[in-house]
């Protein structure tokens, strides 16, 4: 069972990302449509997709090798991990309610009973977990953070004297942009969408505020930047990602061009 219990360290690990992942996401549906992103962090070892079926919805572990029929220890790691994940984030209980294996039955498989869950089916062509359609609206746990206990501070800079940190239309497009930061295509026209208006509604609120989109969005990423930095638990990879940046490389040329620092540096002070 060491996949297994490998899986447990590797949630740890990732804890506090996929905490400020929930802290942007209103439901655990908010949360999967990072995914896509989210599995770049694993490597170059597999994939994490979600399919859709007609009694719900399953998380399928794609490797890059096609799996051989005995146990694999990296199946049940992504697993074991995804498991936990699922059921850490959200206000109410995630529980599968079936899981696939694509190897054959254990001898012994008290231990995937006890991390995984569910109903288990050995022999089948994907390795999956599957689970009922509500418990996509299951509202996302969100918790008070260094990175967020200063957000009317930072209201007040992104908007003119006249409008008010408590503004509305400042709270949900900041809430807004977070969430559409980690997804990595993060536009007006997203944004926008996300809160329910044109983009042409969205400009003009913005322009009575005297400020534009981008200046907004550049605010934003670099305030924030400094305060995940300011969190030591957070990698400069998972910093990258949160704030819609394919590599490190490229977070840390924007992050110098706003201070004059790399991520480093900025730590080291």
């Amino acid at each position: 069972d060491f996949g297994l219990l490998s899986g447990r360290v590797s949630y740890m690990g990732s804890t506090h990302l996929f905490l400020y992942l929930a802290s942007t996401s209103k439901t655990l549906r908010d949360w999967l449509n990072m995914l896509p992103s989210v599995t770049s962090l694993v490597g170059d070892v597999g994939s994490v997709q979600v399919s859709r079926h007609r009694e719900g919805f399953a998380l399928e572990w794609h490797p890059v090798r096609p799996p051989g029929p005995g146990r694999c220890m990296i199946t049940d790691n992504i697993l074991a991990t995804t498991v936990l994940q699922m059921d850490s984030y959200c206000m109410l209980p995630v529980r599968p309610r079936r899981v696939d294996l694509s190897y054959a039955q254990p001898g012994d498989i008290s231990g995937l009973r006890e991390r995984l869950g569910g109903p288990l089916h050995f022999d089948q062509p994907v390795s999956a977990i599957h689970y009922d359609w509500d418990v996509l609206d299951y509202p996302q746990v969100h918790v008070v953070t260094r990175a967020y206990d200063a957000v009317v501070e930072e209201f007040s800079a992104f908007f003119s004297a006249n409008a008010s940190a408590a503004d509305p239309l400042s709270l949900e497009l900041h809430a807004a942009i977070r969430r559409q930061l980690p997804v990595g295509k993060c536009s007006i026209d997203s944004v926008a969408a996300d809160m329910g208006v044109s983009r042409r509604t969205l400009q003009r609120r913005l322009k009575e505020r005297d400020t534009n989109f981008q200046q907004l969005l550049q605010g934003v990423k670099s305030n924030l930047a400094r305060r995940y930095l300011e969190d030591k638990s957070l990698s400069i990879i998972e910093i990258a990602f949160l704030l819609g940046y394919g590599d490190p490389s490229s977070f840390s040329a924007a992050f110098k061009a706003w201070g004059g620092l790399t991520p480093t540096e900025f730590r080291r002070q």
